[in-house]
């Protein structure tokens, strides 16, 4: 009678076991899948063009998260659900967060699903070794953002009109959140369409549309750093300025 009776409870505690153990292994391909994606992502801020011009540019946070999910192992994902949502690009940093949520428990152990979290953060490459910054320190020109379009120039990286913090909600929840400027959130006429909303959606504080997609236009800014004699005359951002005063 005693042994039946323990049998089953060793059986489950075997169980559980193993499966803490396939968790851990799980997080493990997680977290070096993000370091390895930054590593590539903070490389790709340095480039030199077709005249052999050294150019920068930062990434945009929208396509480093989708560059990130989409090197995510397979197996990872059959295994669970995970989100970036909370990756940002700032300062001169990037930094990937994930959330995973695995699949947990069955009809012999139900075990209540809690998230996991990850990170890799790493600083963008700039094309020059510490020594070769501190030496042209004294004779640099003073360097400034720009957007592809944009009507003025940003003396801060962090800047939320460059760098974009996107958060995710659930559109019945956005449907109560208001922007910076109060306003409502409205669908994204490039990537939400028809009224065709899934079960996440994403939106920036600043931004007064939702969205179905991280990587759609809507989310991403082409940032390039210059010399500020080479901005053609462009006005300073007001925020940047009222920033730094």
């Amino acid at each position: 009678m005693e042994a039946s009776l323990a049998l089953p409870v060793f059986l489950i505690a075997v169980l559980v076991l193993l499966k803490i153990v396939d968790l851990y292994r799980l997080h493990g391909m997680l977290t070096v899948s993000l370091q390895e994606s930054a590593r590539y992502l903070s490389v790709c801020a340095y480039a030199v063009d077709e005249t052999g011009k050294e150019t920068y540019e930062i990434p945009e946070t929208a396509a480093c998260i989708a560059y990130a999910e989409a090197k995510i192992p397979k197996e990872i994902r059959e295994n669970g659900t995970v989100t970036l949502a909370g990756s940002r690009v700032k300062n001169g940093w990037l930094e990937l967060k994930a959330i995973y949520w695995p699949k947990m428990g069955n009809r012999l152990v139900p075990v209540r699903n809690r998230g996991i979290a990850a990170c890799a953060k790493v600083h963008l490459f700039c094309g020059k070794t510490e020594e070769e910054a501190d030496e042209e320190e004294g004779e640099a020109k003073q360097m400034v953002w720009v957007t592809e379009n944009g009507s003025v120039y940003h003396t801060d990286s962090s800047c939320s009109h460059i760098n974009l913090s996107i958060h995710v909600s659930s559109p019945g929840a956005l449907a109560w959140k208001r922007n910076q400027d109060g306003e409502k959130y409205k669908e994204c006429e490039q990537c939400v369409g028809n009224g065709a909303v899934g079960a996440e959606v994403y939106y920036t504080k600043y931004g007064n549309r939702y969205h179905n997609s991280l990587s759609c236009k809507g989310l991403k800014r082409k940032v390039k750093l210059v010399a500020l004699e080479q901005t053609d005359g462009l006005p300073r951002c007001s925020k940047c300025a009222k920033k730094a005063a």
